[in-house]
């Protein structure tokens, strides 16, 4: 193992007789493992095995795993048709799980099992947390306790429990520490007096690069991070007191590893990326003063918060809250430590160097400093504070280093300390405050104030328990051992805790018709032969994805760039995670051929279209008209409490306009009006060569504003219904035949799904739309011979057909596919023949001995 002498903090080899006979990596695997699956027993029980939280967790997380549960089983990788509008699988759900490990074990289990799957996964992954911790740990020279409380400090760390409803998070916390493990083991072939020859270290260099790969492919957003970090301390930690040939060893070593293990990973990182190239929300940079002060000065105190006391639950804040930290992530606490041992340690080692308080101060002040805070972000606007997780590694450690010593002065110091600090946000929360009527009161500051005396009774709780064994056990042994047994116990409540608070946003009635309308249960298929897109109000959102059924309306934030630029320049509708239009925009659900609207009128009792309120042309369904109202009821109860609406103005896939805009005239319009024109139009762009629309009419401003009675409104989308295709059916089959005019038969490969198409009689050359988002990658075949595809509505497709009725064909092919696989390739190979220069040096050099 590790064994640098260089530092402070010192490390040593594992203990080999005791590390054979007691598997301490599997205990701890288990036991992080077994905390958390009784953290979260408690909801298994009362929901009969389903785990069910709130937010992201219920319409994110769960309909994302099943939808990608069930692509993967069905051998579709690419195209997916119940992603937003339109989208690419890896694409679109590369940030969230197609990258983890995790989602693969669901795999060999039917779909009906994912959900009730998801908490023991989530307990894998706390387990891989505790064990890769603890690994890590025991390179450096503490005691087999500390580490095991380490590890679990770093598992059950606030920022892991606060993110159980972004699911995905802590697959890149799970493996963090095999990378600076790694790393640090390739760095210490170059920490003797002089370099290794670059022949040795082979298996090391290996590891490294393999662990790139791997963390790349499991979240490209947390390992931007991670890289940007690893720069960090590698500087911190192996820059000083090293030779320029030492140094540009390390350098070499570690490039090379890096540069290998991305190229190894570049056919999954560039389907991945190419997904969401030009996504709008890349493009929102801080700026001005935010990038040197954060718009509230709660936030800093409600940092220190984070760090002192049990954390709060994303997007349900107690005191020092400000909306901007609603989904930032903002959590530290260790649980039963708190800062007692960062505390402890900063005082040890007062007026000394040391290169893990060097780091530690280096992260406090980037948490400080926005612009600083969002290079791990990519300088994005948002306020994320979701790197935290890599100085809480380092949290863990030195307190665990501190509690283990002999003389615990400091120790006692950071205990009181951080038992103040915390005592500071109980004097918060009892500040005066005036009330709605102007009377001062107090105790009425928090939010949510159920959730801060939860999290301040378990905190206290745990800051008593570590003053009594800091003041009365004097054995260090015995004093690690019940530190170990409290750590656990801690981490349970803490976590137990968090979940009683995500939990509690969602009452029973909530969670039983999630499970019947989304999970077990889907809507009547009305038209089995009809291609159309549905839509649910909030209470319903991503049922659809569980479904199976396209829809406009979904909650993704990773979704293709097309998307956002047809909201945006079609009825300025500013997408950032959510494609949830206005109702107000009839015209736009024509043209996306939405046919109907799902109103759950059990638990949105309130919605708009229970009040009449709902779009334009969209009438309730009354199977049982004429019948009683008790069998109306009966059939409403049969569609599991929701109601249908169809639109009378639905508009089938792949239809033709008589008339077009280009876009620079179509901006100048004022969006509010031209919803309904939409129908009317297609908007081109301006270098759209003349031969495509030599056949219509360009319109005016006057003809894209002009369309205000709902007769002439009906009348345009029957006239573009009645060029619509006599046929559309989307391709879920690896080979295919396509019919050429001549009559004869070809056969392509169709692994990345499509559609087929037959128009309708055309009376000219056309462009035929449909509402498909653009991206790269389409190839398209009109009656089997290749044709031209257009950008059309700042994102869809037009293609361009000849007069007549013909056969359309669109397959994609991802487009970064080949190049993608060349370089993992490449990288591979390099991989393999570093591997055999090495064995041959080797042999040359036992040769020349």
């Amino acid at each position: 193992m590790i064994n640098l002498s260089t530092t402070k903090l010192e490390e040593t080899s594992i203990p080999g007789g005791r590390w054979r006979r007691f598997p301490a990596p599997l205990m701890m695997f288990l036991t992080g493992f077994l905390i958390y699956v009784i953290a979260v027993l408690p909801i298994l029980v009362i929901n009969h095995g389903l785990f069910f939280l709130y937010g992201d967790y219920n319409v994110q997380q769960v309909p994302f795993y099943m939808l990608a549960h069930r692509a993967v089983r069905n051998g579709e990788f690419f195209w997916n048709w119940n992603l937003d509008l339109g989208g690419t699988l890896i694409g679109d759900l590369s940030f969230y799980l197609m990258g983890s490990p995790f989602f693969w074990l669901t795999i060999p289990f039917p779909e009906s099992a994912v959900p009730y799957l998801m908490p023991f996964l989530m307990a894998l992954k706390y387990a891989t947390c505790a064990t890769t911790a603890y690994l890590y740990f025991r390179t450096y020279k503490i005691k087999d306790l500390s580490a095991r409380i380490g590890g679990f400090l770093y598992a059950f760390s606030g920022f892991n429990g606060c993110n159980i409803v972004f699911n995905h998070f802590t697959d890149a916390v799970a493996f963090f520490p095999l990378l600076l493990l790694t790393f640090d083991s390739l760095m210490e072939l170059d920490t003797g007096e002089e370099a290794s020859p670059i022949s040795h270290g082979y298996t090391r260099w290996l590891r490294f690069t393999l662990c790139v790969s791997l963390l790349a492919i499991i979240n490209y957003y947390f390992f931007f991070g991670m890289v940007v970090f690893l720069l960090l301390y590698a500087v911190i930690r192996y820059a000083r007191g090293r030779s320029l040939r030492t140094l540009l060893s390390m350098i070499v070593r570690a490039l090379s590893g890096g540069i290998i293990g991305v190229l190894i990973a570049a056919l999954f990182l560039m389907l991945a990326l190419s997904g969401i190239a030009g996504n709008t929300r890349l493009e929102n940079v801080v700026l001005g003063y935010d990038m040197i002060v954060y718009p509230s000065a709660l936030m800093y105190l409600d940092i220190l918060k984070s760090m002192v006391m049990v954390s709060d639950i994303i997007g349900k804040g107690t005191i020092l809250y400000d909306a901007t930290v609603k989904n930032a992530s903002l959590a530290v606490f260790l649980p039963f430590f708190g800062l007692s041992g960062v505390l402890s340690f900063f005082r040890a080692y007062q007026g000394r160097k040391n290169w893990i308080k060097t780091l530690l101060w280096t992260c406090l002040l980037i948490a400080l400093v926005p612009v600083l805070n969002s290079v791990f972000s990519l300088f994005n606007s948002w306020y994320y504070a979701r790197w935290y997780f890599m100085p809480i590694l380092f949290m863990a450690l030195v307190t665990v280093r501190e509690f283990e010593k002999e003389d615990l002065t400091n120790f006692r110091t950071g205990t009181l300390i951080s038992t103040l600090l915390f005592t500071l946000m109980l004097v918060i929360y009892c500040l005066p405050t005036r009330d709605e009527s102007g009377k001062i009161v107090f105790f009425q500051i928090s939010e949510n104030k159920d959730y801060f005396i939860r999290n301040a009774i378990a905190t206290a709780c745990m800051y008593v328990g570590l003053i009594l064994l800091c003041l009365l056990v004097r054995s260090r042994k015995r004093r690690l051992r019940i530190g170990l047994l409290l750590t656990c116990l801690s981490s349970l409540a803490a976590t137990m805790i968090m979940l009683i608070n995500g939990m509690s946003l969602v009452n029973h009635y909530g969670m039983q018709m999630w499970k019947q309308q989304m999970l077990d249960s889907k809507p009547d298929t009305l038209d089995p032969n009809v291609f159309y897109r549905v839509e649910t109000e909030g209470s319903a959102t991503n049922y659809e994805m569980v479904w199976g059924m396209p829809t406009i309306h979904c909650f993704l934030s990773t979704v293709p760039a097309e998307i956002f630029n047809f909201y945006s320049g079609t009825i300025g509708f500013t997408r950032t995670v959510e494609s949830n239009p206005p109702l107000r925009g009839e015209g736009l659900r024509a043209i996306l051929s939405e046919k109907y609207y799902l109103w759950n009128h059990i638990i949105s009792s309130d919605g708009e279209y229970g009040k009449g309120m709902g779009t334009y042309g969209f009438t309730e369904i009354q199977r049982d008209t004429g019948e009683t109202e008790e069998l109306v009821n009966q059939a409403r109860d049969r569609k599991h409490g929701f109601r249908y609406f169809e639109n009378k103005n639905f508009i089938p896939m792949g239809f033709v306009f008589r008339q077009y805009i280009y876009e620079s005239e179509f901006d100048k319009l004022d969006k509010n009006q031209t919803d309904r024109a939409l129908v009317k139009a297609l908007i081109l762009p301006d270098d759209t060569p003349k031969k495509y629309t030599e056949k219509m009419i360009h319109a005016g401003a006057s003809d894209m504003t002009a369309i205000t009675s709902d007769d002439e409104f009906d009348e345009e989308c029957r006239n573009r219904a009645a060029t619509s295709c006599t046929s559309f059916r989307t391709i879920h089959e690896k080979r295919i035949s396509i019919k050429t005019d001549s009559g004869k038969e070809k056969t392509f490969s169709s692994y990345g799904g499509g559609f087929q198409a037959t128009t309708s009689n055309l009376e000219n050359r056309s462009l035929v739309y449909f509402s498909v988002p653009n991206l790269a990658g389409w190839k398209v075949y009109v009656d089997g011979r290749e044709g031209t595809v257009l950008t059309a509505d700042y994102g869809m497709m037009a293609v361009d057909v000849p007069k007549g009725i013909h056969e359309i064909t669109a397959l994609y092919q991802p487009p970064y596919l080949r190049a993608g696989l060349v370089a993992s390739l490449s990288g591979i190979l390099f991989a393999i023949l570093y591997g055999v220069f090495c064995k041959v040096e080797k042999k040359r050099e036992r040769g020349t001995r």
